[in-house]
C-alpha cells in the first residue's frame, strides 16, 4: 500500500504503482491534482479524513476503475468545503462518496455503470446529473435535504437501496428501473416521510424487496404498477411479472402505518430464501401475497407481531406447500397458521 499521511502536497501520478493508494489524515492538504494523467485503474485509492480538503482536480482524465468489492475511489469525511466532484469522463467504476459538502452529482455525467454510493452528505439536495446512469449497485443514505431520486430516469437494472434520509418524501425519478428482465433489488428503509412506492413504477423483475422502518408509508402503490402478467393486459392490471429466482428475499417490517400490500398483486416467486411480515401494526390484510408458493428450507419466515392483522387467506397456498412458516399475530383469524381458514 502507498500511504500519504501528514503531507500538504502530492507530487503527478500518471498511474497507481501499488494496489491500494490510501491519502489519509493530512491537516494541511486543501486540494489534489495528482492524478490527472491516469485514464482507467485498478485496485482502490482512499482519500479519507483530511480535514482542509476542498477539491480534488486529478481525474479529469480517468475513464474506468475496477470494480471488485472493494475497489474503485473512496472519498471519505473530509472538510466540509469538499463540494465538488470532478469525474467528468468516468464512465465505468466503483465510487463512495461520504461526509461531503456537495449539492449536486452534475461531476458524474458520463457514469453509466458501476457502483456509487452516497452517504452522509448533509448538503446534497439533487441526483442530477447521473442521466447516462443506466445499471449498477446505487444507494444513498443520511442525506437529509434530499427529497426525491429525480436523476435517476435512465437507471433501468442492478440495485437501489435507499436508507435513513430523514427529508425524503417521494421515490420519483426511478421510472425506469427495473424494467429489464435480469435481476434487480430494492430496498427502502428509514425514510420516516415517504408515503408510497410513487416513482417505481417501472418494476417487473425483481430478486429481492426489502421494505422497513418507514414510518409514514401507507401503501405499495406505485410499485410495478404500470406492468401486468396476464397475456393481452386484458383484464386485471398486475403489479410484478415475477420476484424471480435465483431466490432472496421479501422483508416488509416495521412501516406502522402500512395498510395495505395489494400492490403485490400478481407477484409470482418460485421460491424464498427470507420471507419476512413483521410489526406493520396498521395492516390488517395479506391480500396480495397469494403469489408466495414456497418457501426455500432451512431459512427464516415469518407472519409476526402484525397486531392488527385479521385476514391471512393469502397465505393458504404458502401454508399448503411450506410447512417452516411461522405465524405469530394477535387477532385470532391470524395468531397461528391453524387458525388461517383456508378453502
Amino acid at each position: 500500500m502507498e500511504l500519504f499521511n501528514n503531507v500538504a502536497l502530492i507530487g503527478s501520478k500518471a498511474q497507481m504503482t501499488t494496489t491500494a493508494t490510501k491519502i489519509t489524515k493530512n491537516p494541511q492538504l486543501e486540494e489534489i491534482n495528482s492524478f490527472s494523467g491516469m485514464v482507467s485503474m485498478s485496485g482502490i485509492i482512499s482519500i479519507t479524513n483530511n480535514n482542509k480538503l476542498a477539491k480534488i482536480n486529478s481525474f479529469e482524465n480517468l475513464q474506468q476503475t475496477s470494480l471488485g468489492y472493494t475497489d474503485g475511489i473512496s472519498v471519505v469525511n473530509n472538510s466540509v468545503d469538499f463540494n465538488a466532484l470532478d469525474f467528468p469522463r468516468l464512465t465505468v467504476g466503483s465510487l463512495t462518496i461520504e461526509g461531503t459538502g456537495i449539492r449536486d452529482l452534475s461531476g458524474l455525467s458520463s457514469f453509466s455503470s458501476g457502483k456509487l454510493f452516497l452517504g452522509s452528505n448533509e448538503q446534497l439536495e439533487s441526483l442530477q446529473g447521473l442521466g447516462d446512469f443506466t445499471s449498477g449497485e446505487f444507494k444513498v443514505s443520511s442525506s437529509p435535504k434530499l427529497e426525491n431520486l429525480k436523476g435517476l430516469d435512465n437507471f433501468t437494472s442492478g440495485s437501489i437501496s435507499v436508507l435513513n434520509n430523514e427529508n425524503l418524501t417521494s421515490l420519483e425519478g426511478a421510472i425506469s428501473f427495473g424494467s429489464d428482465n435480469i435481476d434487480n433489488y430494492i430496498e427502502v428503509t428509514g425514510n420516516p416521510l415517504v408515503e408510497s412506492m410513487k416513482g417505481l413504477e417501472g418494476v417487473k423483475h425483481l430478486t429481492s424487496l426489502v421494505i422497513q422502518k418507514n414510518d409514514l408509508l401507507k401503501t405499495l402503490d406505485g410499485l410495478g404498477s404500470s406492468t401486468c402478467v396476464e397475456k393481452g393486459c386484458s383484464s386485471i392490471e398486475k403489479s410484478f411479472d415475477y420476484l424471480y429466482f435465483p431466490p432472496q428475499h421479501l422483508v416488509i417490517s416495521e412501516n406502522y402505518s402500512l395498510n395495505s400490500i395489494s400492490a403485490l398483486a400478481g407477484l409470482i416467486t418460485p421460491e424464498l430464501m427470507i420471507f419476512t411480515i413483521s410489526k406493520n401494526f396498521s395492516l390488517e390484510s395479506l391480500d396480495g401475497l397469494q403469489g408466495v408458493t414456497r418457501l426455500l428450507s432451512p431459512f427464516k419466515y415469518g407472519v409476526i407481531d402484525n397486531y392488527n392483522l385479521s385476514d391471512c387467506s393469502a397465505l393458504c397456498p404458502l401454508i399448503r406447500n411450506s410447512s417452516e412458516l411461522k405465524v405469530n399475530n394477535y387477532l385470532p383469524t391470524c395468531d397461528t397458521k391453524e387458525h388461517i381458514v383456508c378453502d
